[in-house]
């Protein structure tokens, strides 16, 4: 294996899953993640995120809003992708609730809520202790 394949996965942008099913404030979001650097998918709601994840990506974090439309809400939706990424980090986001309703221990983004301060937060969440550098270039001469 080479160094940098060997190195991939220290250096590569932690993926951020939004799930938002107003698309307004889903587009800021994701517009917000870019911004700071994150590699941000998409859903407008729970099965939307669930047939992404079946693809085949890992998101490292989580961001859903709680109330959505359609049989799964954001709560239920972080239980079932938790239970399959067990180091994700979780942050849920409501307008009508509050993080003292929900009665449960996790990230709770009050809304409305300032995108660029949000994606600033989760991103130093996901990369404490890791360095915020690129693939290095492997400067040895051949043997």
């Amino acid at each position: 294996m080479s160094h940098a394949a060997e190195h991939r996965e220290d250096w590569r942008q932690p993926i951020v899953l939004v799930v938002e099913d107003e698309p307004l404030i889903r587009m800021a979001m994701a517009a917000a993640f870019r911004r700071a650097g994150l590699t941000v998918i998409e859903a407008c709601d729970a099965a939307e995120a669930l047939d992404i994840v079946h693809t085949g990506v890992e998101p490292d974090a989580l961001l859903t809003d709680i109330l959505m439309p359609g049989p799964i809400d954001g709560l239920r939706l972080a239980a079932l992708l938790e239970a399959t990424f067990p180091s994700m980090e979780v942050f849920v986001s409501s307008g009508y609730l509050s993080g003292s309703d929900l009665k449960l221990r996790l990230n709770f983004i009050p809304k409305p809520t300032e995108p660029d301060a949000v994606a600033r937060a989760i991103k130093y969440v996901l990369m404490r202790g890791k360095p915020e550098v690129g693939p290095q270039p492997d400067w040895r001469l051949p043997d």
